[in-house]
């Protein structure tokens, strides 16, 4: 039986002008909504202060880089809506967002809900990211204005709950444990930029 070959995503990439991940041997084309790219933005913006304020050693990126792994004999790469990688685990250098490379796996994933990816985001990726090393994994639906936290530090990815604004611990705050902050989920769904 001989290899599958290597696809090279990044020149998969140059080849669209969309965003897309590659999974099962199709690329899938992203997409987001204005509701859909403010909660984007406001992750990266209450992860950005949280880390600043813990003086944490780590950074945000939104949809920048991808994440490569094989699973289950394919390969795979995902685009998270946004991710946080920290120096503890990475290199040095890895607090320069010039040399996150395409192979460096965050501790944190969030991906935000869109009408086109919904199914895989909530049914396949928890499994795809536990395997890749991520580990914790924040599904953010807009719609319900909700939060589903996964633990992925084990071999399988275990859902920790389903969370609206009050968080975990009623509270208003999702804690990533990976990584020592906690972040205000109602400040996600902050819309007032949006219309």
């Amino acid at each position: 039986m001989s290899e599958k070959p290597i696809i090279d995503v990044n020149e998969l990439q140059n080849s669209y002008p969309e965003n897309i991940e590659y999974a099962y041997g199709q690329v899938i084309k992203l997409s987001g909504n204005p509701k859909h790219n403010e909660c984007q933005k406001n992750i990266q913006k209450i992860c950005k202060e949280q880390i600043l304020m813990k003086k944490k050693d780590c950074i945000v990126t939104n949809d920048t880089k991808g994440i490569n792994f094989i699973f289950k004999g394919e390969q795979m790469s995902r685009r998270p809506d946004n991710a946080i990688y920290c120096k503890a685990s990475k290199s040095p250098e890895l607090l320069d967002l010039e040399k996150v490379f395409i192979n460096d796996v965050p501790e944190v994933v969030f991906e935000v809900l869109s009408e086109s990816t919904a199914l895989v985001d909530r049914n396949q990726k928890p499994s795809n990211y536990c395997q890749a090393g991520v580990l914790e994994y924040i599904v953010v639906d807009y719609w319900a204005q909700s939060i589903t936290l996964y633990d992925l530090s084990n071999d399988l990815p275990f859902k920790i709950g389903e969370f609206d604004k009050f968080g975990p611990n009623k509270d208003g705050l999702l804690p990533l444990k990976s990584i020592g902050i906690s972040i205000p989920i109602a400040d996600i769904f902050d819309y007032s930029q949006v219309f």
